[in-house]
């Protein structure tokens, strides 16, 4: 009787830490994309800025 106490405290002490991580994942992939985007066109901006600059000689 007090093993399965211990096992369902400890679930309800695990479950919130679970949230957690996953809205950690969550915050961390849609941060990835950001930065991922902003590489992306910060990319493609030097290659637009190159291309001028070779079409200009």
């Amino acid at each position: 009787m007090a093993h399965i106490e211990t096992v369902s405290v400890q679930d309800q002490s695990m479950r919130p830490w679970m949230d957690r991580f996953l809205a950690m994942i969550m915050v961390a992939g849609g941060v990835a994309t950001v930065v991922w985007i902003a590489a992306m066109l910060v990319v493609g901006w030097q290659m637009a800025v190159v291309l001028m600059g070779l079409s200009a000689v």
